[in-house]
């Protein structure tokens, strides 16, 4: 390592998981967007300091507040006045114009210019944070219908997105490392919810296991076994009471430790080994690659 790196810098594989950005959108924020200032060695590679860590969580905190990845240097510094309709509530047009940009694609079915504008945002951004601000809500203002009344836009958009997540989902697994966090969710229209996070948690290089949304807890527990499985995360839907019951039992009494979000159903809580996330999603992504997947560097 070159003198001018301060002892106890990270790598950018071991900084990604101290802070939850990926790779990919680290080296964005610094090519694109001089955003961040990694020291070199002399061959080359990306080390952080611990005030790298800070200054990502700078970050973090305005993206996560609504603004667009171009505004963020000014507010690092402070110059609050240049940002057009800075206020409480962030800045929403952006991603308004990002929905927009995806609704424009999907009615024009060039899905190769949708596929770009997927690859720019998921190294823009965290996958987690793009979602929540632009497809999440895009998804409920397709399920709505109001101005959107062909129910095509949903299909095509949720169809595509699964299939780009799966081809992500992949090629970060290729090259993750234990402990294996495995997924599931009770319902298939949970299954993007499910993506979207085994995404942005093997974005950091951490190993994460889905095996399709048709799971019973008795499939679940099995493969928990097999697999070696370190956590269990379900992501609930609300379903039939029949479905509910099978999913109360597992709950009030599986040993194994378990995330919980969405929508689960009743069951006898306070259990040590039961996490029940209530968080943004972002959050939840942070919460566990910060307090469970940073163990795996130590």
């Amino acid at each position: 390592m070159s003198s001018s790196i301060p002892q106890g810098s990270y790598p950018i594989r071991e900084f990604a998981r101290c802070t939850g950005v990926n790779p990919a959108t680290l080296r964005a924020w610094e090519r694109r967007y001089g955003l961040i200032h990694p020291f070199r060695s002399e061959q080359g590679h990306r080390f952080f300091s611990e005030e790298h860590v800070r200054h990502v969580r700078r970050i973090l905190y305005w993206l996560e507040q609504g603004y667009p990845i171009r505004q963020i240097s000014l507010l690092l510094l402070g110059h609050h006045e240049h940002i057009e309709g800075h206020g409480s509530a962030g800045n929403p047009d952006h991603w308004q114009q990002q929905q927009q940009d995806v609704i424009d694609n999907l009615m024009a079915l060039d899905l190769k210019r949708l596929d770009a504008l997927w690859c720019k945002a998921f190294s823009t951004y965290p996958i987690a944070l793009y979602y929540q601000h632009c497809l999440a809500p895009l998804r409920q203002q397709l399920r709505a219908g109001s101005k959107l009344d062909d129910p095509m836009l949903l299909h095509t958009m949720e169809h595509l997105l699964q299939r780009k997540l799966n081809c992500l989902f992949y090629q970060q697994q290729r090259r993750a490392s234990s402990p294996t966090l495995l997924m599931a969710t009770n319902h298939p229209s949970g299954e993007l919810d499910v993506l979207v996070r085994a995404c942005a948690i093997g974005a950091v290089g951490l190993r994460v296991e889905y095996l399709g949304p048709n799971l019973t807890p008795n499939d679940l527990c099995l493969a928990a076994s097999v697999l070696e499985a370190r956590q269990i995360w379900i992501h609930f839907i609300a379903t039939t009471t029949d479905q509910q019951t099978r999913w109360q039992r597992y709950l009030s009494h599986t040993e194994r430790s378990n995330i919980i979000t969405g929508t689960p159903p009743n069951h006898e809580g306070g259990r040590p080994n039961m996490q029940r996330l209530r968080t943004p999603l972002p959050r939840q992504i942070q919460h566990y690659v910060l307090n469970t997947g940073r163990a795996t560097n130590a």
